[in-house]
């Protein structure tokens, strides 16, 4: 689900520099590296924000700690590249950055954040309670996430809030 994020970020930031005041300015990549550099910092500090924020997800604590710190890092390359007229060599800078940023957030943040998102387990409790004729429902929008995951063989009925009392009375 990061991944169309990290294009937006990456139009945003290019637009950024076409700027007049950005792409003749002593900082061009500021705005950028001052963004990664708040994410990086937040990912170095998150053991002790996991501590101060109790609502932040347990897969959290399972990031590595290295990961900020290759945030800042990028974050520094960025703000170091010198100020080049040269637009095209900006925008090439910005695209190896975001690269390095995703190969990062694929290696140390997905694999912490997939155990939370697994349907699997879910899915196969739904296939079982189908097995045994027991009615199932959504509520509200559901776009068939367990249907393949949990080879369900009948559709869930989906509901809005205000039919809930209803269903179960059936």
């Amino acid at each position: 689900y990061l991944l169309p994020l990290f294009a937006a970020f990456a139009l945003l930031a290019s637009h950024n520099l076409l700027r007049p005041p950005l792409a003749t300015g002593r900082w061009p990549m500021l705005p950028v590296s001052v963004s990664v550099a708040a994410v990086g910092s937040a990912l170095l500090a998150l053991p002790a924000l996991m501590a101060r924020f109790p609502k932040l997800p347990d897969w959290a604590a399972d990031i590595p700690p290295l990961t900020g710190a290759a945030f800042v890092l990028v974050a520094l390359a960025l703000l170091v590249i010198p100020n080049s007229k040269d637009i095209s060599f900006r925008v090439q800078a910005l695209s190896l950055a975001m690269a390095v940023l995703m190969v990062v957030t694929h290696a140390a943040i997905v694999p912490a954040a997939a155990p939370a998102n697994d349907l699997r387990p879910i899915g196969r409790y739904l296939h079982a309670l189908q097995a045994q004729d027991t009615p199932l429902a959504h509520l509200n929008k559901y776009h068939g996430q367990f249907h393949f995951i949990g080879r369900l063989e009948k559709p869930l009925t989906v509901i809005r809030v205000d039919e809930i009392d209803a269903w179960f009375v059936r």
